[in-house]
């Protein structure tokens, strides 16, 4: 496979005479809309192009499966010193004599590699693709034969024809093939026994001069126009988006137009699958399962920017049950993982929900688990609105490598509760962020909501915190907080072998930094 290679020839140099053969790893090319980013990497002797996302870089690639070896070198100074998250891996860098970088990773999963003071290159390494689906043949709807373009012109004739293909496919059952290019591109709904396939080195991009349609307006900032670019049909079933192709949302040209774009809403609809795709730079929440039974999302990558695009959640699930993320990274300014619930309303982000006759049903059962999370604001997240119940919530497998609070649940809005909430096995590498004046490891705390008629009214309990290793406990207070009015009460809260930065296992409240943050709860117990 050839592919097109951007790298400053300093940097190439150093690599260049290692890369002979080419073993079993499939590299993703630098797209044409994209820029090289600052390093060199080897990937088996292969080179695997870094592409530059400002904040910092990343390498999308499929490695063998088993052990892999990588090997670093930037342009103009030697690397002196290399750190790989997750730290709880153990993975030992070597660095030689003219500055190059090598390490052995265990396998296939989500790194992020901090060099010198360089920004930090992230590697996405999925497995390699098992059952593609041919680009032709029976019940194959592939959206070039139907006038796509693939060259990011035609905004009109390939939304067309990419809708087309997704009517057709819908009738028998089929499957939609995106070929590589890159399709510029408008809404699009994806009706139920529908599969959409974004093959290796396909892209889908966001064109903010594009007239879309405007789903809802953000109250908190300005009434800012947004769209649903990607969502299923209401009353839907049966739907899968898959494939290694990635789905970019334009974030800060968008941002800039002041026009916030989610990237793939799958609203009412059941049985829905999304395994593999990378999501890049939305404008607004990322991915918003809302009134979802029965989703999974796996191979999930959510890589947006820090600056310059608003609130850019990964994914935010809202109203759904039997919901499971699995292995997943999420950057970004705001929260990568979280779950939320809100009020039905002619304004705001239920403008365009088709709202039960029952009214919005709460959130139940929804994991996730083997996640890497990067922001400056809630790296696992519960709040802030909690308008209807949210119970049988779990983050576990995950680490978080730097945050401004870790875990946290947030009440700020709402009159119902969060229940039976667990964190287990979650690995907090560093809290260097400060958001909502906090820079915590834990924040459980209730700042809104509640009906205050109420007097001692539960609205969090039941959390258990279990073998979670935190190995920065931040600058600020950890919180475990009611209201102060007394109507929105904290309790029954465990926190099961917690290892502190000394290694040491947490036997109080005081150890793990919560001194002055415990109020209006009851029932905390540290075991």
């Amino acid at each position: 496979m050839h592919i097109h290679l951007s790298y400053n020839d300093a940097a190439q140099s150093k690599l260049i005479h290692q890369a002979a053969t080419a073993p079993a790893v499939h590299a993703r090319p630098l797209p044409s809309i994209d820029s090289a980013g600052q390093f060199a990497l080897l990937v088996n002797n292969t080179l695997v192009p870094t592409i530059s996302n400002i904040d910092y870089d990343y390498a999308f690639f499929s490695p063998p499966s088993g052990p892999f070896t990588i090997r670093i070198s930037h342009p103009n100074t030697p690397l002196t010193g290399a750190r790989i998250t997750p730290l709880k891996l153990k993975i030992q860098p070597t660095i030689d004599s003219a500055g190059v970088v090598t390490a052995t990773l265990p396998g296939a999963g989500y790194y992020i590699i901090k060099l010198n003071s360089f920004t930090e290159l992230v590697l996405l390494a999925d497995k390699p693709e098992m059952m593609i689906p041919p680009s032709k043949g029976y019940n194959i709807f592939n959206v070039l034969t139907y006038g796509a373009h693939n060259d990011n012109t035609s905004l009109t004739a390939t939304t067309t024809a990419f809708q087309s293909c997704l009517d057709a496919a819908s009738k028998v059952s089929g499957t939609v093939y995106v070929p590589a290019g890159i399709y510029a591109l408008g809404n699009i709904t994806i009706n139920s026994n529908t599969s959409l396939y974004l093959s290796s080195n396909s892209t889908l991009r966001f064109d903010p001069s594009h007239a879309y349609t405007i789903h809802w307006r953000k109250i908190s900032q300005g009434r800012r126009p947004i769209t649903y670019w990607i969502s299923t049909a209401f009353n839907s079933t049966n739907i899968r988006i898959f494939g290694r192709g990635t789905i970019d949302g334009n974030g800060v040209a968008s941002a800039r137009s002041n026009f916030g774009n989610n990237l793939l809403v799958p609203i009412s609809t059941t049985s829905f699958i999304c395994s593999g795709i990378l999501f890049k730079n939305s404008a607004s929440w990322a991915v918003t399962p809302i009134l979802c039974t029965h989703a999974t999302f796996t191979d999930l990558k959510l890589l947006n920017r820090f600056r310059d695009s608003g609130e850019n959640d990964g994914i935010d699930v809202m109203h759904s049950s039997h919901v499971l993320i699995s292995n997943a990274i999420g950057i970004g300014l705001d929260d990568p993982f979280s779950t939320k619930t809100w009020r039905a309303g002619p304004e705001d982000i239920t403008t365009s929900w088709p709202i039960p006759a029952s009214g919005l049903p709460g959130l139940y059962n929804v994991t996730f688990e083997h996640t890497v999370s990067w922001t400056i604001c809630f790296g696992l997240k519960i709040g802030a609105g909690v308008f209807t119940p949210q119970e049988d919530i779990t983050f576990r497998h995950c680490v978080v490598y730097d945050t401004s609070i870790a875990i946290g649940i947030h009440f700020a809005y709402g009159t119902e509760w969060v229940k039976n909430v667990l964190f287990e096995d979650v690995d907090v590498e560093m809290c260097t962020w400060t958001n909502m004046a906090m820079r915590t490891w834990c924040a459980f705390f209730v700042t809104g909501g509640t009906d205050t008629e109420v007097e001692g009214k539960t609205v969090i309990s039941e959390v258990v915190v279990r073998n979670v290793r935190v190995r920065d406990v931040g600058k600020t207070v950890a919180k475990i907080q009611g209201r102060d009015e007394g109507a929105g009460l904290v309790k029954d809260v465990v926190f099961d072998r917690v290892l502190l930065p000394t290694g040491s296992r947490a036997k109080t409240l005081s150890e793990m930094g919560f001194d002055g943050g415990v109020k209006f709860a009851e029932d905390v117990v540290v075991m």
